[in-house]
């Protein structure tokens, strides 16, 4: 085995790496998940930081990648590898090149328009996938399609090159794509190397990513992602101002919703019933009127200091999109994922005219800005990044550091998995859009939503939709292979 090859190019430098102290349970376990399995011929005493090479600008993130890594190389490399030698600097060497692939990926998501890709062209693509999974249920069963499934029509109408035919094509398609992705990120020393090359296109194409498909492809296991992912997005401690009417950390409301001293009058006396009345009568438009400014003020603080922040430092963005927030295709998806464009066809028209003075009026360059500025601290953010990433660790790779993986769900837990992605969605729309476009009753509501990701049940749709969103993601962070130069 050759010696391996130092690369300090690809190595952050030291203040860049903070050397950081897992907080909670699930980073101390990866943090001894990673040790145990890629630093096992360390000296004793050193770091994680100190003894590997940093994936990325962010320890955090670094530590959330190493737990993928490690669950990977000890699974499906080190189970057959250990059989032949245990010399280690084999796995030393996949960690160098892991590292070299992931900062080199790094820099090209710093470049990627996540506004476009996330409001754009997702939702634009969700939008035909629903619109045509409708359609094949439509018409199975009629005279163009009298004895075709829905899974057959679909295919017909969203042909893709990964299932033509059987899995081996799947296989195919992977390699292709994880040859393309390798020549973009690896080093020209190690495109040189057949093998080395073919190894780890292998453990990408069908140890990787083939398990991501597959996986993700499962109708419960995207309902547990929606709930998942809803929980992260929408803060658990948000209150409501329709839950703050009380307010009983509020020296004023308390005294003024503390009981009345005795009365001299006795209760009966009209007289009395009156004040009462008056009383009661006041204290209520008086703590309506208190909720009111409370909440305007919060609120315009909150804008006024986002709208001075963006005035006087303006955040340095990738390249800005042509079209305004306000015209993105994501407004058009939500109209079409809820079925509104069939129950009420004049919304999407409306929510046009209304946002077309935000959206092509000079003012309404102010307020693009203020949506882009909240968009990139709600969504692009390092908390949000690590807990994506745990999310999706311990969806494809369950209990990975220690327990069994997990039993495949019975019938009834699917339904509840569902059920449970249902909740969180409708939990997550405000009042007032729920009010306005969903039926009455919160029954009938969840019954909406539930028709509404309907085109989630069907494993071999969703595998479409999965690979086409691949394909668009790819696409983005790998332009070449667009171009055919990779």
């Amino acid at each position: 085995m050759k010696a391996v090859r130092p690369r300090p190019y690809f190595r952050m430098p030291p203040f860049a790496r903070r050397a950081g102290h897992p907080a909670d349970s699930e980073e101390r376990n990866l943090a001894a998940l990673t040790k145990r399995v890629l630093c096992a011929h360390a000296p004793p005493g050193k770091s994680i930081e100190e003894v590997l090479p940093a994936l990325s600008s962010s320890p955090k993130v670094d530590l959330q990648l190493y737990g993928f890594i490690s669950i990977i190389i000890r699974d499906f490399v080190q189970s057959w590898y250990q059989k032949i030698t245990p010399d280690h600097e084999f796995i030393e060497e996949i960690v160098l090149v892991i590292a070299h692939s992931t900062l080199s990926l790094e820099q090209r998501i710093r470049q990627l328009d996540f506004e476009t890709l996330l409001l754009e062209e997702v939702p634009t693509l969700l939008d035909n996938h629903v619109k045509d999974y409708r359609v094949a249920l439509e018409r199975q069963s009629t005279t163009l399609f009298p004895y075709a499934t829905v899974n057959e029509i679909f295919h017909s109408m969203q042909p893709h090159p990964a299932l033509i035919s059987s899995p081996e094509s799947e296989r195919l398609y992977l390699k292709m794509m994880g040859s393309g992705v390798l020549a973009a990120l690896l080093p020209p020393e190690d495109l040189q190397s057949d093998c080395e090359r073919l190894l780890i296109r292998e453990i990408l194409s069908n140890m990787v990513l083939w398990n991501v498909v597959d996986r993700l492809s499962e109708p419960f296991m995207i309902f547990e992602l929606i709930t998942k992912i809803i929980t992260v997005l929408v803060t658990p401690d948000k209150v409501k101002p329709a839950n703050v009417s009380h307010a009983k950390s509020t020296e004023l409301m308390v005294f003024l919703q503390s009981d009345p001293p005795e009365p001299a009058k006795r209760p009966t006396d009209p007289d009395q019933s009156l004040l009462r009345t008056l009383s009661n009568s006041a204290l209520i438009y008086l703590e309506h009127a208190y909720n009111f400014v409370s909440t305007s003020a919060v609120v315009v603080k909150h804008a006024s200091t986002s709208l001075m922040s963006l005035w006087k430092e303006p955040p340095q963005e990738p390249p800005r999109r042509r079209k305004p927030i306000l015209k993105l295709s994501v407004w058009k998806t939500l109209v079409t994922l809820f079925s509104l464009d069939r129950r009420q066809p004049w919304l999407l028209g409306s929510i046009q005219l209304a946002s077309k003075p935000l959206a092509d009026q000079p003012p309404g360059t102010l307020f693009d800005n203020y949506l882009s500025h909240v968009f990139q601290q709600a969504v692009i953010n390092e908390h949000v990044l690590v807990k994506i990433l745990s999310i999706a660790r311990n969806a494809l790779f369950p209990n990975g550091t220690l327990a069994p993986p997990r039993v495949y769900p019975t019938e009834d837990e699917k339904v509840l998995i569902q059920k449970q992605a249902e909740v969180a969605i409708w939990n997550a729309v405000p009042d007032l859009v729920k009010r306005m476009y969903l039926p009455a009753g919160k029954d009938e509501q969840l019954r909406e939503i539930g028709e509404s990701l309907a085109f989630l049940r069907s494993r071999s749709c969703n595998k479409h939709l999965i690979y086409r969103l691949l394909d668009l993601l790819v696409s983005r962070l790998v332009p070449e292979m667009l171009e055919g130069n990779a």
